[in-house]
């Protein structure tokens, strides 16, 4: 995967992934995105917090990566996080998946709440 697609930090054990795309539209740059971050997760589960804030537009197939991640790290016992979503509020509404997510303004405040 291309380094270019997002940024990886550790913060206390928490995996910080920082997607730096303009938009998730397209099937291909999001399967790719979704493949490396579940085979990271597969290698060494722990809790991960997901910066789309640079993201503006998202479609369908990201829904469904970030649904299938979610579900993948909850079964094994880890979270995941959205922070930085104002721009993707709307799809988060449509979808319905709002109460689905975990979703906070901004990586500090999802930190704080896994240090909980």
């Amino acid at each position: 995967m291309p380094a270019e697609d997002y940024t990886l930090r550790d913060v206390n054990g928490v995996l910080v992934v920082r997607i730096d795309a303009d938009n998730l539209l397209g099937v291909e740059e999001v399967n790719r995105i979704g493949s490396s971050l579940d085979a990271m997760m597969k290698d060494q589960p722990r809790n991960m917090i997901l910066d789309l804030a640079r993201i503006r537009y998202a479609g369908s197939a990201a829904l469904g990566m970030l649904l299938s991640l979610s579900k993948s790290l909850q079964a094994r016992g880890k979270k995941l996080i959205l922070a930085g979503t104002q721009h993707l509020d709307t799809l988060f509404k449509v979808s319905r998946t709002v109460a689905v997510f975990e979703i906070l303004p901004d990586v500090d405040q999802a930190l704080g709440s896994l240090q909980k």
